[in-house]
């Protein structure tokens, strides 16, 4: 996509009698980076959840280049952005297959996105390098990773499959 703006206005989001979002309006343009701040329990990951169409608004509307975001195929919108939640996931795969989650890895893309994640270092001291089972119910060899190590991961993933919107939910809380 050419062009990529995104314009929140007036969104507001209740489960029952509690308001998590309550009239957040803004503009994003392509390029630019952005960081919602607040605290435990403000709405931010709620407002990630709206923004990537996983709740739908109370009331409000996201606009994706002028257009309500309902308005697009939701597979096709999904597909602009590469989120990573706070509440990530490791599977009983090597590491690649982490990265991947295909049959097929591209290696070059994998290795860009051991790069940008920071996660090659953790490659590079290991026996089986990227070939390394994550868990140990598999391959008794396997890792454990670190919250650290498992959130560079699930970056790299990200990274892996991008997205024209990069979505970080407290990526580096570990």
């Amino acid at each position: 996509m050419s062009e990529v703006r995104l314009q929140v206005k007036n969104l507001c989001k209740s489960f029952g009698i509690t308001k998590a979002v309550q009239n957040v309006s803004f503009n994003v343009n392509k390029g630019e980076v952005h960081a919602l701040i607040g605290e435990n329990g403000s709405g931010k990951s709620t407002f990630i959840k709206l923004l990537l169409r996983l709740y739908e608004p109370t009331s409000g509307e996201i606009l994706l280049n002028g257009v309500n975001i309902t308005e697009y195929n939701y597979e096709l919108y999904t597909k602009l952005f590469a989120p990573v939640f706070q509440d990530f996931s490791t599977y009983e795969l090597t590491l690649k297959e982490n990265v991947a989650l295909d049959e097929k890895c591209d290696d070059v893309k994998f290795h860009k996105a051991c790069m940008s994640s920071n996660i090659q270092s953790l490659i590079d001291k290991l026996a089986k390098g990227a070939e390394t089972q994550i868990g140990k119910e598999i391959d008794p060899e396997g890792i454990e990773p670190s919250g650290g190590e498992g959130q560079r991961i699930a970056i790299a993933r990200a990274c892996y499959h991008g997205g024209e919107i990069f979505i970080l939910d407290e990526p580096t809380a570990a």
